[in-house]
């Protein structure tokens, strides 16, 4: 993907500094290119903006914010060396990172009943519309791991 065509697909936050993808997530929150064939976008913007990525290596956010694409927020890192900055930030869970807490899961659901669009319940809790699906469907609200995190 060529570097002016992928700055159209995010959004800079002023405050935080986090390029923020604007298209499409997978159900975890990280942003994805359908177009590559399920690619995380945060993936394609290393390797536009620093180079390859070794095979096996995953490529880890400074800022813990999925959707965010800037290279300046990301780092290489081993999936050992992911899940040990995971733990020491108090993020993880049986394996998996956690964005929301029971009481925002208990709030998320709440907003079900007055009819809010699963999208705007999804950008005020920082999380994908899919994730908002599966919390109102009772399926879960921990980010399952998916085979496509090395794409």
């Amino acid at each position: 993907m060529h570097p002016d065509a992928f700055a159209k697909k995010y959004d800079v936050d002023p405050v935080s500094g986090c390029w923020l993808w604007r298209l499409h997530v997978n159900a975890c929150g990280y942003g994805t290119i359908r177009s590559m064939g399920q690619w995380l976008a945060h993936r394609v913007s290393w390797m536009i903006h620093r180079g390859p990525i070794p095979q096996g290596v995953d490529v880890c956010h400074s800022c813990d914010v999925p959707r965010c694409v800037n290279p300046d927020h990301l780092w290489l890192g081993s999936h050992l060396d992911n899940m040990r900055d995971m733990d020491r930030k108090g993020r993880c869970l049986r394996g998996g990172p956690i964005k929301l807490t029971a009481d925002d899961v208990d709030a998320i659901r709440a907003m079900r009943v007055f009819g809010t669009s699963q999208q705007f319940v999804a950008d005020r809790f920082g999380v994908s519309q899919v994730m908002i699906s599966r919390i109102w469907r009772y399926k879960n609200w921990t980010c399952e791991r998916r085979a496509a995190r090395s794409s």
